[in-house]
């Protein structure tokens, strides 16, 4: 009898409180700045190799062209993605005020992701990157992963949460990689930047 009351009365609670997780959930989606989170697993690994198109001249970029010579720092974004809109500007500021002989910065627009709370994927175009990486500001090198080759590589893909921060040192191993951004990120990955 006291377990029938129970449960009625947890039936109750849900059923008048359902609206306030809902609504609770809800803000929660559309807050803005996803929660950064470190995934320290992929730290201390090989930086698998990238080759991508340049949106600059439609080249290919290769990193192997570059690891020996300067640290990488690697930002994989979406145009959709509003923690990236917030992250890139500091990425350039960081760039033009660090040694360019010793880092070479990277935008990778990743194409074909589900964003949050989305049933299809969303394929980025490269006219739709230019006018977005140009609203920014940015000088950035941007890279166009159209079938999200490069970010399979390197996200973590029970977090794939954008944008992605990786940086790889001289050696060619990851060491620093990080999901999300929020105010302050910034000044970690510079700390972190100085340490190499």
């Amino acid at each position: 009898m006291a377990i029938d009351k129970l449960l009625n009365l947890l039936v109750m609670l849900y059923s008048q409180y359902k609206i306030i997780l809902i609504a609770t959930a809800l803000s929660f989606f559309f807050s803005g700045p996803i929660i950064a989170e470190e995934s320290s697993d992929m730290v201390g690994k090989k930086a698998a190799p990238l080759s991508l198109f340049k949106l600059s001249n439609n080249k290919y970029y290769r990193t192997k062209d570059i690891i020996g010579e300067k640290n990488i720092v690697i930002s994989f974004f979406g145009t959709w993605c509003a923690p990236c809109r917030k992250e890139i500007p500091k990425l350039q500021e960081m760039s033009k005020e660090l040694n360019k002989d010793a880092y070479e910065f990277l935008l990778i627009c990743v194409s074909n992701i589900k964003p949050p709370g989305s049933t299809t994927a969303f394929k980025e175009e490269v006219p739709n990157i230019k006018k977005f990486i140009k609203k920014l500001g940015v000088d950035i090198e941007v890279l166009f992963d159209k079938y999200n080759v490069a970010w399979r590589k390197y996200a973590d893909l029970n977090q794939g949460t954008f944008p992605l921060t990786v940086v790889i040192n001289k050696k060619g191993e990851i060491t620093y990689h990080h999901h999300g951004y929020e105010k302050g990120d910034e000044i970690k990955l510079k700390k972190h930047l100085k340490t190499l």
